[in-house]
């Protein structure tokens, strides 16, 4: 081999280790990224000073820190909403948004009425999507996928607009990734599932005459009670969970029920069920709660 064929052997072999060594560290870019998932991200629960200065309210709009209605830690943001409408600007947001799936807020509202939900970026540009409220509770979801013409890479602020008086408490602003019960029901909750399948007897399965119609409700811990019994018991049921608990309870978010003014003492609390010909059920389980 001359000298000369020599050196352009040298020279491609040089290319390709420069190319091998390209491709290695592309591979593991490519990795990386692709192993960034969405988690959840509160950024928004108006517990500190900071957070309540990043909220500016329009002309005639009233805000206060609650205590009334939390869906996460203790406070809430009361807003207060004049004839006429108005809106809240909150800019306490995470600027990065690309690895998120959807944004989330929890919407106490005090009567039905409509908001409007705004996302601006650094250019000024920004998204808009309408939500229905419903008296009480509401859990909004906007998935990041169907955010158009906005920047998710330098999001500047939020905006939540009404255009008719009304209060409404706010709580949990928050990126996670997107969730689809939440967006089939409306409310936090578990998909209860029968695709475990624990070692069992079938008791009832087929069940002679057809399946029992089935409502159950169950607290978070105890939410597998429901599947293991429709394992043995032919059934057709849906389910609710309660709890508003941090840590195991995370389902139960927001969705709770508020007894105003009851005075010190200790209260006790049960429930009855009717059906559609006025039948009363027997009495649930006291619950009690001591009021200092």
């Amino acid at each position: 081999m001359s000298q000369r064929e020599e050196g352009i052997k040298g020279q491609r072999g040089a290319i390709m280790k420069h190319l091998t060594g390209s491709i290695v560290i592309l591979t593991c870019i490519m990795i990386n990224s692709s192993s960034v998932q969405a988690e959840l991200q509160v950024f928004g629960s108006f517990e500190d000073s900071a957070e309540i200065a990043a909220v500016e309210a329009s002309t005639g709009v009233k805000i206060n820190v609650s205590k009334r209605f939390p869906a996460w830690a203790g406070n809430s943001l009361e807003v207060k909403l004049p004839s006429g409408g108005g809106s809240l600007t909150y800019t306490k947001v995470p600027e990065d948004w690309r690895w998120q799936e959807s944004f989330l807020a929890f919407v106490w509202s005090m009567q039905p009425g409509e908001l409007i939900l705004r996302l601006k970026d650094s250019s000024g540009k920004e998204f808009a999507r309408s939500y229905r409220l419903r008296s009480g509770v509401n859990h909004l979801q906007l998935p990041l996928s169907e955010v158009n013409g906005l920047n998710l890479q330098a999001v500047r602020s939020i905006v939540l607009e009404g255009r008719e008086p009304g209060v409404f408490y706010l709580d949990y602003l928050a990126l996670d990734r997107f969730h689809p019960i939440l967006a089939q029901r409306g409310r936090w909750d578990i998909d209860y599932s029968m695709e475990v399948e624990t070692p069992h007897v079938q008791w009832a399965r087929p069940l002679a005459g057809g399946p029992l119609k089935v409502f159950a409700i169950a607290d978070v811990a105890d939410g597998r009670g429901i599947v293991e019994l429709a394992q043995r018991l032919q059934m057709d049921f849906r389910a609710t969970t309660i709890g508003s608990s941090a840590g195991i309870n995370k389902w139960g978010f927001g969705d709770f029920y508020e007894i105003e003014s009851l005075s010190p003492a200790t209260w006790y609390f049960a429930v009855v069920a009717y059906n559609t010909v006025g039948v009363e059920s027997d009495l649930s389980t006291l619950a009690q709660k001591t009021i200092q």
